[in-house]
């Protein structure tokens, strides 16, 4: 199914380079200057990884710690109000910085570490089952069991059931890769995968092969009028249509960014928030979304978070700015917030505010991550579920289990 344009407010369509990576490549990457700016629902249980993995080292037992869940370094207890702390195998003296997480069941729960790490959540605990020498930001999985990573410099890999894992070829991108997501198959659709660039450019992958298998990518680029960067930072996918969010970066015209590409069309089409003097909610990146459809989007923005509902007078849908929420906190991260809902009434947004809130189809709440109330010490990169009684939340050296016996506050 493919959510269509009706009900948007003023669109534009951007117009993108887009050609496929095996033919059309070189055009520069390595030279765009790097930029201080900092989810899809086809949630199919994944067979529990093997212990053959190859391309990479299995870290299961190198030198772990296997840390008592009732404590945390940042004082959690085991559960709080709405969510439960779970023990990371976290290396003696070191660190592991969750940078998303992605979620089949309630016995299938992958996540991705800055170190390099994989790790797989089988229930009852977590365990590294690969590693590389990259910087890691997104993870997937899809209907075939395989878990998909991307991460810096163009890094691209997938492990057919969790294991075995091998590079993509990528045709040439080496921009940091930071979100990816694939919609629904169908007799149209033998393929959806998306990928997301932190520079400006977006992979997509409609299952079309190389002689020698590798996938084929159809590349996007965005190119402001003035000849500045683009940069994005997040990617969702709502059947068959791919949206992305990040922060435009023109003289007369910077903020951040929401655009769509619907199925089946060449071009992206901008999203323009209404109204569009949502003040300081339109400055700043955007560093997170998530979307049910036009009339349903939230993304997270540099300042606070803004969202759209339907209009109950049938006209374009309307945009509001939650205040409540406080501004991101400065860093180099690529990953500074996520968004995921099961439904348009149950949408999570972390942050590394430390924060994590919730819609409940009415108003916007925040969630207790300690007892106290306190903000979380950790930043929080990366959040997905099963449904909205299996939904976690990942940051540095902490990955959240929602307590199913919770009540949001």
């Amino acid at each position: 199914m493919s959510f269509r344009r009706h009900g948007l407010g003023v669109t534009a369509v951007v117009t993108v380079l887009a050609g496929f990576a095996a033919c059309a490549e070189a055009e520069g990457d390595a030279a765009m200057p790097e930029l201080d700016f900092d989810a899809g629902m086809a949630d199919s249980p994944i067979p529990t990884p093997t212990d053959d993995v190859e391309g990479g080292s299995s870290d299961e037992d190198a030198g772990a710690r296997s840390d008592s869940s009732t404590e945390v370094e940042a004082g959690l207890p085991a559960c709080t109000v709405d969510w439960c702390d779970t023990a990371l195998p976290i290396p003696d003296g070191g660190s592991l910085r969750l940078m998303d997480v992605w979620v089949g069941s309630s016995t299938n729960v992958w996540s991705v570490s800055a170190e390099g790490k994989v790790l797989h959540w089988d229930g009852t605990t977590w365990s590294v089952v690969w590693s590389t020498d990259k910087t890691l930001y997104g993870v997937w999985g899809d209907q075939d069991g395989t878990i998909w990573v991307v991460g810096a410099a163009g890094t691209i890999f997938r492990g057919p059931n969790g294991a075995n894992f091998t590079a993509v070829p990528n045709g040439g991108v080496t921009l940091d890769l930071v979100g990816i997501c694939e919609g629904p198959r169908d007799a149209e659709h033998a393929r959806s995968l998306a990928i997301v660039g932190a520079g400006n450019r977006v992979l997509q992958w409609n299952g079309t092969t190389a002689e020698n298998g590798d996938p084929v990518w159809d590349v996007s680029t965005f190119a402001p009028t003035s000849g500045r960067e683009a940069a994005f930072h997040a990617i969702t996918c709502v059947g068959h249509d791919v949206w992305i969010s990040g922060m435009w970066n023109e003289p007369s015209d910077t903020g951040g960014r929401i655009f769509v590409r619907y199925d089946g069309e060449p071009s992206w089409t901008r999203i323009r928030p209404m109204p569009t003097d949502l003040g300081a909610a339109n400055e700043g990146a955007y560093w997170a979304i998530w979307a049910a459809g036009p009339e349903h989007v939230w993304v997270r923005g540099s300042q606070n978070i803004i969202y759209a509902t339907p209009n109950t007078d049938g006209g374009a849908p309307l945009w509001r700015s939650e205040t409540s929420a406080t501004g991101l906190t400065t860093t180099t991260d690529r990953r500074r917030a996520a968004a995921w809902g099961s439904n348009p009434s149950d949408v999570w947004i972390a942050s590394n505010s430390g924060r994590i809130h919730h819609w409940n189809g009415s108003k916007l709440s925040i969630t207790a991550t300690a007892k106290t109330w306190d903000v979380l010490s950790s930043n929080l990169h990366g959040v997905h579920g099963s449904g909205p009684n299996e939904v976690w939340v990942v940051g540095d050296n902490v990955a959240l289990r929602r307590n199913q016996d919770a009540g949001t506050k």
